[in-house]
């Protein structure tokens, strides 16, 4: 977690609450992190963290729009706020999607 919140400091973000949501609550297999939390401005963030050897393609968008929804519902309230932080291979066509989808996007690899 130290370095998650030592990543979302070096991006000028720093949350009041933040914690990991547990993807078993909505009966998920993904591998994929899920952090919830609200910054100082009181925006409710959802940041999912990937980390993958296989290249992230567009139907994985939809992947990560159905996980939202569920936590979203899971969890009674809409974010403000989606970010994906990804260390695999992003494609460029789900890159522009995401930035379309208004995504904030941290490429790592």
């Amino acid at each position: 977690m130290k370095e998650i919140v030592e990543f979302l400091h070096s991006k000028n973000l720093m949350f009041k609450s933040l914690e990991y949501f547990d993807l078993k609550l909505i009966k998920s297999r993904k591998k994929w992190q899920v952090l919830v939390g609200t910054d100082i401005k009181s925006n409710y963030y959802i940041i999912f963290i990937i980390d993958g050897k296989s290249r992230f393609l567009r139907k994985n968008i939809k992947e990560v729009e159905n996980l939202k929804s569920k936590i979203s519902s899971y969890l009674s309230h809409n974010f403000k706020i989606e970010a994906i932080k990804i260390t695999s291979p992003l494609c460029s066509k789900a890159k522009s999607d995401l930035k379309d989808m208004k995504y904030k996007i941290w490429d790592i690899g």
